[in-house]
């Protein structure tokens, strides 16, 4: 995880296996179009970058039972 990204641990569910990621700019921005997370709290996968391809079988099954709008959003992409 860089310097400049914050878990977002205020909106995480009691329980859940995904984290959302925030990145601040030098400016003190996040960026648009990036949506970050992390399973493990060290690693930063982008949904719209890495999704599915960067992600493991088991990370897709909690996208899938955790987040099932982004599931439903990237169905159409091979390996989904």
């Amino acid at each position: 995880m860089k310097s400049n990204q914050f878990i977002a641990e205020e909106d995480n569910i009691l329980g859940a296996r995904i984290w959302d990621v925030t990145e601040i700019d030098e400016d003190g921005n996040s960026p648009r179009g990036v949506h970050l997370v992390t399973f493990d709290k060290k690693t930063v996968l982008n949904l719209f970058a890495d999704y599915p391809h960067n992600f493991s079988a088991e990370q897709i099954e909690i996208v899938k039972k955790e987040r099932p709008f982004w599931a439903d959003f990237f169905k159409g992409r091979s390996g989904a």
